[in-house]
């Protein structure tokens, strides 16, 4: 059976749910998966039998005795890595001692494959992959050459294979000078069994406010002024609109800000963080669900969106023109355009049989994206990477 190593930084996460449904599927597969993880998190929906690794980032006395009776029975492996970090880190002793302990546990493991899960884990871990004489393979999940274009050469140039989630960020590593021959296009997954439609009763609609959604953290990539200021101009035009937002972060003081300034504090529900759950309601009792972000890889709330049959207005930046289908699951506006946001949601609202169309399709849609589809792409890959000629 093929050993994966799967080096995240936080296990299960509490952001990105849908890597423990996806790493669960892997699990019920030929693959052996072994989640690595800097930082650990309980969660009552993990399964008992995955097989994690915590690495030893702070002192803890489990952790510590596993790590040094790992030294003990594997001298030659704890000789072995100190000789690859002592390259690694070029001769930095502090860092290179520091590694070594977290590593401990690992020392009794073997791997055939090692994939990072982003490259910001794979940019610090990456001398993993040497320590277990591994291929690597890194996924590319976000905004990673947009703020910091040159960050992740090296990893496009030394990693054995790449993962990317939409065809968006493909081009951007063209762009930095990658060759195209190592990768594989995996879209993020959704899991339909979890994320699907309400029954809606139609008389429950007359005379109702129209509800728009978003669920997103509180940061200037998300681009919240322009769907506030789109929400403002439906409200001037006259529409009885309620706008949730779900999530938290820097920029909330903003939001409250921006949101009495433009005197729409009546119409507009700041909702803090919500679990999977809530926000899955959320999504199945709202008519339209809004992202105006200036930069997004795929976005997987938009997804979730779609499969519990909720159309989707957002921008059309990044991986998003890949996520939805512009005239049929929802619509793209411009970019950093209030205006042209507005009127897409506006004509959703005038044509109520256009907004049930897209509905349907947003559920038949977001199928394609299933957890079982991409779990099943992964394992091809990972079994693509353990045969030395694919190499």
């Amino acid at each position: 059976m093929m050993r994966v190593g799967l080096v995240v930084h936080r296990f299960p996460s509490p952001e990105h749910p849908y890597i423990l449904e996806w790493v669960t599927k892997i699990w019920q597969s030929d693959i052996e998966l072994i989640v690595i993880a800097e930082e650990s998190v309980m969660n009552d929906r993990e399964i008992k039998n995955l097989r994690r690794i915590n690495l030893i980032s702070k002192p803890e006395l489990r952790l510590l005795l596993a790590g040094f009776l790992s030294a003990l029975w594997h001298p030659l492996k704890l000789l072995s890595m100190l000789n690859v970090l002592r390259i690694s880190e070029s001769g930095k002793w502090q860092t290179i001692l520091r590694k070594a302990f977290e590593y401990l546990p690992l020392l009794s493991e073997d791997f055939d494959l090692i994939h990072f899960n982003a490259p910001q884990i794979a940019e610090r871990r990456f001398e993993l992959k040497n320590i277990f004489q591994a291929p690597g393979l890194v996924s590319f999940r976000g905004q990673d050459f947009t703020f910091y274009p040159d960050r992740f050469d090296r990893l496009l140039r030394d990693s054995s294979h790449l993962h990317f989630i939409s065809q968006f960020l493909i081009e951007q590593a063209l762009c930095r000078g990658y060759d195209g021959s190592k990768h594989e296009l995996i879209p993020p997954m959704v899991d339909t069994k979890f994320y699907f439609p309400s029954q809606k009763n139609a008389d429950t609609r007359k005379g109702a406010p129209w509800v728009i959604f978003s669920a997103a953290r509180l940061e200037w990539v998300k681009g919240w002024e322009f769907a506030l200021q789109a929400v403002a101009l439906l409200i001037e035009r006259g529409w009885d609109v309620r706008y949730e937002i779900a999530g938290d972060g820097d920029l909330k003081d903003l939001l409250l800000f921006t949101i009495d300034q433009l005197g729409i504090a009546d119409r507009v529900r700041l909702l803090g963080w919500q679990s999977s759950e809530q926000v899955r309601d959320r999504m199945r009792t709202a008519d339209i669900y809004l992202l105006t972000s200036v930069e997004e890889g795929f976005n997987n709330s938009v997804l979730q969106a779609q499969a519990c049959g909720l159309p989707v207005i957002c921008s059309n930046e990044g991986g998003l023109p890949e996520n939805i289908a512009d005239g049929v699951t929802g619509l793209l506006a411009q970019s950093r355009d209030a205006w042209d946001t507005a009127d897409k949601i506006e004509s959703l609202l005038r044509h109520p049989g256009l907004l049930i169309e897209m509905q349907k399709n947003a559920l038949q849609h977001a199928q394609r994206f299933s957890i079982e589809q991409g779990a099943a792409r992964f394992v091809k890959l990972y079994h693509s990477l353990e045969d030395p000629i694919a190499n």
